[in-house]
């Protein structure tokens, strides 16, 4: 009879090690994982006297940096992924008759597509373009002809946004 009662404290002893050990490596799978889809351990519950987990599986999304040059060759070429990457209204700063700034909303009905990608001759006007961790501009002048227009770029969640333009052109 004690040895049938050790038998039963080793094999419970034994058991919630399995259990621990078991819980340890799940932990560790989850959180060794990068860039890849992972699924994700989500909630271990504990009964009287008996381990049991429970384990719900989740798809989980890689966080993505996305690079600039990639995003604004996009942007200029798919007009869907564009208006995508825009909070609208958006609101826009123009010069009015007295050449003051003032602010103007943009719904996505009237937007019009934006481009940034010319051939390197083109003439008409030049783009630079500075780019942040977080955020971007890209400045375009024109060549004797009153273009001057600021357009501004955040990245948010790892994702490229337009968030607005100046246009001081005459």
């Amino acid at each position: 009879m004690i040895n049938n009662f050790k038998n039963k404290t080793v094999l419970s002893r034994l058991t919630k090690q399995f259990v621990f050990v078991m819980s340890f490596f799940t932990y560790f799978l989850t959180i060794s994982c990068k860039n890849e889809n992972v699924k994700e351990a989500v909630k271990e519950t504990e009964t009287k006297n008996k381990s049991n987990i429970e384990v719900e599986y989740k798809e989980v999304e890689p966080k993505i940096e996305e690079e600039f040059s990639n995003f604004i060759e996009k942007f200029s070429k798919d007009s869907i992924f564009q208006i995508s990457r825009i909070h609208f209204p958006l609101t826009i700063q123009l010069l009015d008759d007295d050449f003051e700034l003032v602010d103007f909303s943009i719904v996505k009905g009237d937007y019009l597509m934006l481009t940034f990608m010319y051939p390197s001759d083109f003439v008409e006007f030049k783009q630079k373009t500075v780019v942040d961790e977080n955020d971007a501009f890209i400045e375009v002048r024109g060549t004797g002809n009153g273009i001057m227009i600021d357009y501004f770029f955040e990245k948010i969640n790892g994702k490229w946004q337009l968030k607005t333009w100046v246009d001081k052109s005459t």
